[in-house]
């Protein structure tokens, strides 16, 4: 029962990590710097590669508000991701302690089921995979309709155009799993 909590979170703690959301520690072997290193890494090749996607399709950004809306987005997510690498060791305190609390209410004889909660954090995982995809294929399907391009240069514009939105919304899932758990563990305290 150590690592109860973390196992219902990991899809979820994956997910972030995966899209350079969160900082993950899937093992006692990984390492700050290298998680670091890979959150940059991946940041800078999407800032890169953006500008050369978004300039074949001018006449979406040709307003000021989708550009001003889309900037907010962009510093919206790294502001997200620079918090969560400051905040990382209390992240990680918190999930030891909730992994304490855990293990005491088992030691006292409650048990803890966690297929419920392990059960939605897998669904919030792949729900949001699906909204993602379906979203994207919608919005990419109008534009090969309406604008005449190529559905998949079209897929691939609004993918990068939209990844700030869904991983804001993946870090959202990750808190309100978190919360979830706690109501759970706060639920069993008090039966």
């Amino acid at each position: 029962m150590t690592n109860g909590i973390r196992i219902i979170l990991k899809p979820i703690l994956i997910t972030s990590y995966v899209f350079g959301l969160r900082i993950a520690s899937l093992s006692s072997c990984s390492k700050l710097w290298f998680n670091v290193l890979y959150m940059l890494l991946l940041w800078s090749i999407y800032f890169s590669f953006l500008p050369s996607v978004t300039s074949t399709f001018k006449k979406f950004h040709s307003l000021i508000e989708d550009q001003v809306f889309y900037w907010y987005e962009v510093c919206t997510t790294l502001l997200s991701v620079a918090i969560n690498i400051y905040y990382n060791t209390k992240f990680q305190n918190c999930l030891r302690k909730l992994d304490i609390v855990d293990n005491t209410l088992f030691k006292l004889g409650l048990i803890t089921n966690y297929d419920k909660p392990g059960n939605k954090t897998l669904w919030f995982v792949l729900g949001w995979f699906v909204i993602v995809i379906l979203t994207n294929c919608c919005t990419s399907w109008f534009i090969n309709i309406e604008f005449n391009y190529k559905f998949k240069s079209a897929l691939i514009y609004i993918y990068l155009l939209n990844y700030c939105f869904h991983i804001n919304f993946i870090g959202d899932l990750t808190t309100a799993s978190i919360l979830q758990l706690v109501y759970f563990l706060y639920t069993l305290c008090h039966l």
